[in-house]
């Protein structure tokens, strides 16, 4: 039958208690030697162990090879641990000598995923995490890292593609195993993949069930307010946004958002307080000065409304937003002085030198 999970993960923090005391009675025993360092492995990888559990993995490790240095299990644990506690040297050098004997297995593509990681070599890693998965199409634990490595990928790189291979693969990993269903980084992970593709019912059920786990609660709620906006739920997004600024209170982007939910809802004074706020923090916060330049407007303030448009212009030129409204202002309905003005605002524009983080074409 194929192998459902590479590590264990039921009960892990008694299993952890229950062994080591098992273990510390009978320190000869190798088989709870072995098993409670593949605990403290899976709390450290996989769980809230982190370095610390691996710590211990390594500790474990290093007793069996003392007293048997040819334990590939052993030297496997190891190099796990190595990687968990970045320290991807020595973990290489365990592999490399690993290679011809444990090639085959899943649990050691896992861990040159990882190391490749560490190193940089994104291709590698990939190719790596792939053959785990290929090797053991029914453990979560590749799928998992697989699919968390390839939402970074995407992140970084814009790609839709590896955001539809993420998601393909995170879904395996809670199909696969409950266990993976309750891993917190996990649903965080598939939640973004939700919310970028913009299936956001989804990514909304998911971040939900993050709200109660410590670690995940500040980036849950940003999330969900940007969700609640892009659906025009301003008061669930203001919601969201303010008990995730009392975690984060200096963050410029989300409060640049909860202007905007302001503006949207009405509230004038409060919006521009807020973008105020994300403006002294970021003053290149072009969303903030946008928002504070359409709620001065919509109090009737045209000149001060102007100057900020013009600001914000002059900061970010490609922000078609604020130079329609800047547009819009200076017209005042006037369609003949509207075309000059375009005759002769676009062909200085199209001199400037274009960077390759604007678009020439929206300049």
């Amino acid at each position: 039958m194929a192998q459902k999970s590479l590590f264990p993960h039921n009960n892990l923090e008694w299993s952890i208690r229950n062994n080591l005391a098992r273990y510390e009675a009978d320190t000869t025993n190798v088989r709870l030697r072995l098993n409670l360092a593949t605990m403290y492995l899976s709390s450290g990888l996989f769980h809230e162990g982190g370095e610390a559990h691996c710590t211990e993995a390594l500790k474990l490790a290093r007793k069996q090879l003392k007293e048997d240095p040819a334990s590939d299990v052993g030297r496997l644990i190891a190099a796990l641990a190595y990687l968990g506690k970045d320290r991807p040297e020595s973990a290489s050098q365990i592999l490399a000598e690993l290679e011809e004997d444990m090639s085959e297995g899943s649990m050691f593509q896992l861990a040159k995923g990882l190391l490749h990681r560490s190193l940089g070599d994104m291709n590698s890693m990939l190719q790596a995490l792939e053959t785990a998965c290929h090797l053991s199409p029914e453990a979560w634990e590749p799928h998992l890292q697989l699919g968390q490595e390839q939402l970074r990928l995407a992140e970084a790189q814009g790609s839709f593609f590896l955001i539809e291979q993420a998601q393909y693969h995170l879904i395996q990993a809670i199909r696969l195993d409950e266990n993976a269903a309750n891993n917190a980084g996990l649903i965080h992970d598939l939640a973004i993949t939700c919310h970028i593709i913009g299936r956001y019912s989804e990514a909304e059920r998911y971040f939900q069930r993050l709200l109660h786990v410590p670690s995940y609660e500040a980036r849950a709620r940003k999330r969900l307010g940007q969700i609640a906006y892009r659906l025009h739920k301003y008061n669930n997004a203001l919601n969201h946004l303010r008990k995730y600024l009392q975690m984060q209170p200096d963050d410029s982007e989300a409060l640049a958002k909860l202007g905007l939910c302001y503006f949207n809802l009405e509230q004038y004074d409060r919006a521009r307080e807020v973008c105020r706020r994300a403006i002294l923090i970021d003053s290149y916060n072009h969303t903030a000065r946008h928002t504070m330049g359409r709620t001065l407007l919509a109090k009737g303030l045209d000149k001060e409304a102007h100057r900020v448009f013009r600001e914000n212009l002059d900061m970010f030129p490609e922000h078609i937003p604020t130079y329609r409204y800047l547009v819009d202002l200076r017209s005042s309905g006037d369609q003949s002085w509207l075309e000059k003005a375009l005759f002769a605002e676009v062909p200085v524009y199209t001199l400037q030198p274009v960077s390759p983080d604007q678009d020439d074409r929206a300049m």
